[in-house]
């Protein structure tokens, strides 16, 4: 008896220790987070999106279907770039290329792809910036789906 009640204990623990973290039983929860303020530069993200969206300015990434680029410019991506400086001083991803300063929300692991950033550049002395920045969402298979 007590023997088949170890052999019972282990098999019970070995299928817990190989289930998927990410597994669940039973019904899945529709309980919904509860609405937390923004941090204040939460409109930068949101502004971007407004004018993108306003002008029809968002993609799919080409190399992902679940990825949705949403680009603005002018002050509004102005704000944001300026915005990012401190930050992007912080974690090591401003990065000078020629004389366009590239901003990101995230160091650059392998690629760009699915990163948020700004840009500006100003070609020379007499000429204005030009800034442009670019917010990345991942929207998920639906967004491919036929």
């Amino acid at each position: 008896m007590m023997r088949a009640i170890s052999v019972a204990a282990a098999l019970t623990l070995s299928a817990c220790a190989s289930t998927p973290a990410d597994t669940f039983i039973g019904p899945p929860s529709l309980e919904v987070s509860a609405d937390i303020p923004a941090p204040a530069r939460a409109r930068f993200y949101a502004d971007c999106i407004r004018q993108s969206a306003t002008s029809g300015d968002y993609f799919r990434e080409e190399s992902d279907d679940t990825l949705l680029r949403f680009n603005c410019e002018g002050d509004v991506a102005q704000r944001f770039f300026e915005g990012l400086g401190p930050y992007s001083a912080q974690v090591g991803s401003e990065m000078i290329v020629g004389t366009r300063t590239w901003r990101f929300t995230a160091p650059i692991r392998r690629n760009t792809i699915g990163l948020d950033y700004c840009w500006r550049d100003q070609p020379n002395e007499n000429a204005e910036p030009v800034c442009e920045c670019t917010v990345v969402l991942n929207v998920g298979a639906f967004l491919a789906a036929d």
